[in-house]
């Protein structure tokens, strides 16, 4: 047995632990549709377990191989932070800290929902969606993120808006993981602009697991800007799945500029007659790992997709 082996088999599969243990406190608990879903992401989830490069798609972000121990879920935070943020402008601002909704200043034409306080009067929309892209097979960080989800936030879009999803992680004394969904739904002839940011402090391991959800309806448009700087010790999971409608639009641009293992997974589907998405990504690193995998699906004809990467060696 090599020792890669050796360290896979023996490293404890923490997240299928705390499904088992923590299932029932989870929110939306007790409701038969996310209880369903959850059961089948978590079914996905230990068809791989915790990914090695043994697992192909994963040859070069070896997550087992990066984590020194087991990590245990990340909690809210109750303590004070500074004031600065990554991105100056925009309508709305929600902070996520630790993968919990921390600070939402909204704007008009948004509705939110804070997913780690979902009862029992969640918001159709929401319903309908949540969970049913990036939890499959072949996203296993992601099917975890959906069985485990703590934290996170809905959002739909009814007009134009720029919206800043802020996420940061703040010093542990130990090491951390937390799992957290994001849904945006995209109404007919919405248009947003979509400003990611994600950062970090600390020196403790921490794991910051994201499923991120994109519906966007006929004739809606989402422009998405997304940066990515977490602290040099940080493992970094975003597992996103986008469905485009008739005449819909996508273009992203993605930058990676830390974390010692990041990866961000893409699954878009071109589901309707004029949908288009767009793609640009740049990953700048002095140290550590940055992997972009991407799966562009052309469901039906007449459907159009553009895809520019480029990576920089810093030092």
């Amino acid at each position: 047995m090599t020792a890669l082996a050796f360290r896979r088999d023996s490293q404890p599969d923490f997240v299928q632990e705390d499904f088992a243990r923590n299932r029932a406190d989870l929110p939306g608990a007790g409701l038969a549709w996310l209880d369903a879903r959850r059961r089948v992401a978590m079914e996905a989830f230990a068809a791989t377990g915790i990914p090695t490069r043994r697992v192909e798609a994963w040859k070069y972000t070896d997550l087992a191989n990066a984590l020194e121990s087991e990590l245990e879920p990340m909690t809210p935070f109750h303590g004070t932070l500074a004031e600065e943020t990554v991105f100056a402008a925009s309508d709305a601002h929600l902070l996520l800290v630790n993968g919990f909704l921390h600070r939402t200043r909204t704007a008009n034409g948004l509705d939110i929902v804070d997913l780690g306080a979902l009862a029992a009067n969640v918001p159709d929309w929401v319903k309908e969606n949540l969970g049913l892209m990036a939890a499959g097979r072949d996203l296993p960080l992601g099917a975890a993120s959906l069985a485990l989800m703590r934290g996170g936030v809905a959002v739909r879009v009814r007009e134009r808006a720029t919206l800043h999803l802020d996420f940061l992680t703040p010093p542990h004394d130990d090491g951390r993981a937390s799992h957290c969904r994001v849904l945006l739904v995209l109404e007919e002839g919405a248009h947003l602009c979509l400003l990611e940011s994600h950062r970090g402090e600390g020196t403790s391991q921490t794991l910051a697991n994201i499923g991120m959800e994109l519906v966007l309806k006929p004739a809606a448009r989402l422009e998405h800007v997304r940066f990515q700087a977490e602290a040099s010790n940080a493992l970094h999971v975003t597992s996103l799945g986008a469905k485009l409608e008739r005449d819909a639009e996508y273009h992203a641009l993605y930058a990676a500029l830390g974390a010692q293992l990041s990866r961000l997974d893409v699954n878009v589907r071109l589901d309707a007659p004029g949908a288009h998405a767009k793609l640009h990504n740049v990953a700048v690193l002095n140290a550590g790992i940055a992997d972009v995998t991407t799966v562009m699906d052309h469901a039906t004809p007449h459907t159009t997709s553009r895809q520019l990467f480029k990576s920089v060696v810093g030092g």
